[in-house]
């Protein structure tokens, strides 16, 4: 009858030792809480977002919104980005011409603008809503 009891006592402890530890280590489980010692830290309200405005950002916008329209073998040429405005010069089996960007930092990505056929003036580029120094610095990175 002793043996019945010492068994029943391990088996009781092996069950209380599981069922802790898996409430102890279940993946929503917080640590304890620790006491602060001294005055609390400020936490920043600043995050630091990482925004890509690189001619290879604009380019895989530029194919990301054309790629519905266009399926015949589409070429990327040259691409320009002066602050906030990109141009893509591209072509395709079909058609081509430069793409406007534009670089849109509420969403930290290239908002895609136009893709017009034949190359922009600076007061095209001006009607677009590009400011005019602007569009000659975009335009003066185009061979031409």
């Amino acid at each position: 009858m002793n043996r019945y009891l010492v068994v029943f006592i391990a088996l009781l402890l092996v069950v209380a030792a599981a069922v802790g530890a898996v409430l102890l280590l279940r993946p929503g489980a917080t640590a304890p809480a620790v006491p602060q010692q001294g005055m609390p830290q400020p936490i920043s309200s600043t995050v630091s977002v990482p925004t890509d405005r690189s001619a290879g950002a604009a380019q895989t916008a530029f194919r990301r919104e054309i790629a519905p329209y266009v399926t015949d073998n589409v070429r990327l040429q040259e691409t320009v980005v002066v602050g906030d405005y990109a141009l893509q010069v591209w072509s395709s089996d079909s058609m081509g011409g430069e793409a406007l960007l534009r670089y849109d930092s509420s969403q930290s990505r290239w908002a895609f603008i136009t893709a017009g056929g034949g190359s922009w003036s600076i007061d095209g580029l001006a009607s677009a809503g590009v400011p005019k120094d602007t569009a000659a610095a975009l335009l003066s990175g185009l061979p031409r």
